[in-house]
């Protein structure tokens, strides 16, 4: 209005003749006039404002409204607030359509991908892994191994991304004389804590990876190197988190007698040798109380110095792997026949209720892993299976026979998480593949 005003103003009265037809789209009032001396309210489309859900144009000078059906995006559907389509710029955007494993609300129900059909897509790595980890808040999977060199090895951390960049980063950590090295991961605040020991200066030695993700590009950082145990010849280690840390279980070669003698680490404190030697390599951690198999069918519970303060008898002979913290809870599986039960210890560590697991025939190897609010159980009996336990241990996602191209037995098995879904590290012996299996749409209805 002040535009048609300064106009008015400059030029004082005027006419047209025939009257004034107006600027919005050539379409002219019923009788094609403007009256004599009123001046017009507008003089283009832009001029005029619509209420919600209205289209407005400007015919003869006057803002004339009109209810509007607005599809950009030619699915049929309008636009929101004034129709059902939450995305009008985008045709496989409407309530008329089902869910696709895309990243995007397909139905405009508010959710993302939770009726898409999952599935799975392998991408092979050309080493062996030793551990991995992923982290919630972005689509990769970190992977550690030993790249044989010429006379020595190097540790090495590869960033796998699983987003649209597909970037593989790598970043050397260390650098050993030909040493069977083991590694250990656990996910941290934007990053990855690694843990590895070096044989030949009987240590074990920790450093924080740093991810740092802008846009597509993906870069490492390696922080500085602690040693956190030493004077020990470890051979193998498992680590869990703690409260305020973490924990390993170290297996120790003892020069005198050549034999490997189990024992509790925690940072800041001596390890404590334990008194087993039966039972599955394997750490769950419930405030500061430890949990490690004692035997084929006992689970110890041990305090952060070492010290036995109860053990657990389970019904049957326990699996690989056969201890997981998970929401609070502890769980091990435990032998039934050909089927497998997981068996809680309560929190006053006595034997709990159990739920049977889908195992089936075929003495199927059993990992146990926590993932989020849900528990990820994968068993291989020439391939790879993996369901998704609620917290009433109901089956919510499953996948079978996880692709791979080969049926050799796997050295390492890991359930991660990622910002895209569940992925599966797999892992065969030296000198073959690993595998990174990304689970598309699981996470939703997870």
């Amino acid at each position: 209005m002040l535009r048609v005003a300064a106009i008015v103003a400059a030029f004082g009265s005027f006419a047209f003749e025939g009257g004034f037809r107006g600027c919005g789209n050539d379409v002219s009032s019923p009788d094609g006039t403007l009256p004599e001396g009123e001046p017009p309210e507008c003089l283009v489309d832009s001029d005029c404002v619509a209420p919600m859900c209205s289209d407005a144009t400007c015919i003869a000078g006057r803002c004339q409204t009109s209810a509007t059906m607005i599809d950009n995006d030619r699915d049929g559907q309008i636009a929101a607030p004034c129709g059902p389509d939450c995305d009008d710029g985008n045709p496989n955007v409407s309530p008329l359509l089902a869910e696709s494993c895309d990243g995007i609300d397909n139905d405009c129900d508010m959710a993302v991908d939770e009726d898409a059909p999952s599935s799975t897509t392998a991408y092979p790595v050309s080493t062996q892994v030793l551990a991995a980890a992923g982290l919630a808040t972005l689509p990769g999977v970190m992977l550690f191994s030993v790249d044989p060199g010429a006379g020595d090895s190097t540790l090495t951390a590869r960033w796998f991304d699983l987003g649209p960049s597909g970037a593989l980063v790598l970043e050397r950590i260390a650098t050993f004389v030909d040493e069977q090295v083991s590694v250990a991961a656990l996910p941290t605040t934007g990053g990855v804590r690694v843990l590895w020991s070096v044989p030949s200066e009987h240590v074990v030695r920790e450093a924080s990876i740093g991810i740092t993700s802008a846009g597509s590009s993906v870069s490492l950082s390696v922080g500085p190197t602690t040693d956190v145990v030493t004077g020990m010849d470890v051979v193998s280690m498992r680590a869990v988190e703690a409260v305020g840390s973490y924990a390993l279980l170290l297996d120790v070669l003892d020069a005198g007698t050549g034999n490997r003698v189990r024992h509790l680490a925690v940072p800041g404190s001596t390890p404590v040798a334990l008194p087993y030697t039966d039972g599955s390599f394997d750490l769950a951690a419930r405030d500061t109380r430890f949990y490690t198999p004692s035997g084929d069918s006992e689970i110890a519970v041990i305090d952060a110095g070492g010290h036995e303060l109860r053990r657990v008898v389970l019904p049957g002979p326990s699996a690989t792997d056969a201890v997981v913290s998970w929401n609070g809870r502890i769980l091990a599986p435990s032998a039934d026949l050909s089927d497998f039960t997981l068996r809680e210890i309560t929190v006053t560590d006595t034997l709990g209720e159990g739920w049977p697991l889908r195992t089936g025939f075929g003495g199927p190897d059993i990992a146990v892993h926590p993932l989020s609010s849900r528990l990820a159980v994968t068993r291989m009996v020439g391939y790879v299976d993996l369901s998704f336990y609620d917290d009433t241990f109901s089956i919510v996602s499953e996948f079978t026979s996880l692709p791979y191209p080969s049926t050799e037995t796997f050295t390492y098995r890991e359930v991660v998480e990622t910002s895209v879904g569940p992925a599966v590290v797999l892992s065969e012996a030296p000198g073959l593949q690993s595998y990174v299996v990304a689970l598309q749409c699981a996470a939703a209805s997870l």
